[in-house]
């Protein structure tokens, strides 16, 4: 059992074939499903870099790293 919302776990796998737009607007769903988890707000971050969309991805690892400190992919990616 998972608290991953379904529309964030398909988000990583549209990350892994490289379809970066559609990983974050299903991560975007994703937040809504679970907003205090920022799981999604790593992926959309970790989505933005792999499209050079700087800005947008330190808004959202910064998101995800603040309020979850001590979560590696979050320290990772901000």
């Amino acid at each position: 059992m998972t608290t991953i919302p379904i529309r964030s776990a398909q988000a990583v796998y549209f990350f892994n074939a490289g379809q970066f737009e559609k990983s974050i607007e299903l991560a975007q769903m994703g937040r809504k499903a679970n907003p205090y988890l920022f799981f999604s707000e790593a992926i959309i971050a970790q989505a933005y870099l792999a499209l050079q969309e700087n800005d947008s991805a330190l808004k959202y690892s910064k998101l995800a790293y603040m309020n979850l400190p001590y979560n590696i992919v979050h320290v990772d990616t901000y």
